[in-house]
């Protein structure tokens, strides 16, 4: 059963990491004219990173605020079907998301990056 729910969870962490990737993708391929944009007018690639990071970072913490208090609703509900209790941890969370934060993190600054060194003309151009 242990082995089952293993391999259930990383596939459903994969599955996630994929649509984490391809919504990153089409959010930086949907923005190109507004990355051009700010190109033409200045803005360095670490700055262009750091909007695309920051909400994103402002999405992953709005799940995890929003799943929090569900997830302690219905792991005691059904934790307390047991005749051992376990306790749910308050570390529990925190390691989530920082697993949540660094995949996030990862994924939006390589899709940011790679639309950010493209060509400011030709990103203008496209649209």
């Amino acid at each position: 059963m242990s082995t089952v729910v293993t391999i259930s969870a990383l596939f459903t962490m994969l599955i996630a990491s994929f649509g984490l990737f391809g919504l990153t993708l089409f959010l930086a391929q949907s923005r190109t004219k507004e990355i051009g944009i700010k190109k033409v007018m200045g803005c360095s690639n670490s700055t262009i990173i750091y909007s695309f990071l920051r909400l994103n970072m402002i999405y992953v913490i709005l799940a995890v605020l929003i799943s929090i208090p569900i997830t302690i609703y219905a792991m005691s509900e059904w934790l307390s079907n047991y005749s051992v209790r376990v306790e749910i941890q308050w570390w529990f969370f925190v390691v989530a998301f920082l697993i949540a934060a660094l995949v996030v993190s990862f994924t939006v600054i390589i899709q940011s990056y790679r639309a950010a060194k493209l060509n400011p003309v030709d990103a203008i151009k496209c649209e």
